[in-house]
């Protein structure tokens, strides 16, 4: 993974992200594993770029990270509405 390539990357893990989110709010769930070692692999390249590099891929890592955050919340959510109905 090089330094070019990153910011689609990211965009394009933000975009799974998105997808993911949208899908348990739909009480869909799609599979994590992969989103997790592309995660796991972009922070990695991330943390070995320049501060420079690191410093204009700033925002999109926020935005990763805000869409990780939401996809937990949804997580928890579903969870909770499935053992609802399984109570009820």
């Amino acid at each position: 993974m090089t330094i070019d390539t990153l910011p689609q990357r990211l965009q394009s893990c933000i975009d799974r992200l998105d997808d993911a989110i949208s899908r348990a709010r739909q009480d869909e769930i799609m599979p994590v594993a992969d989103m997790e070692r592309e995660v796991d692999a972009l922070s990695a390249a991330i943390l070995k770029a320049s501060p420079e590099d690191a410093a204009t891929l700033q925002g999109l890592v926020a935005g990763m990270i805000a869409r990780l955050d939401m996809l937990e919340a949804e997580l928890r959510a579903f969870q909770s509405r499935q053992k609802f109905t399984e109570e009820s």
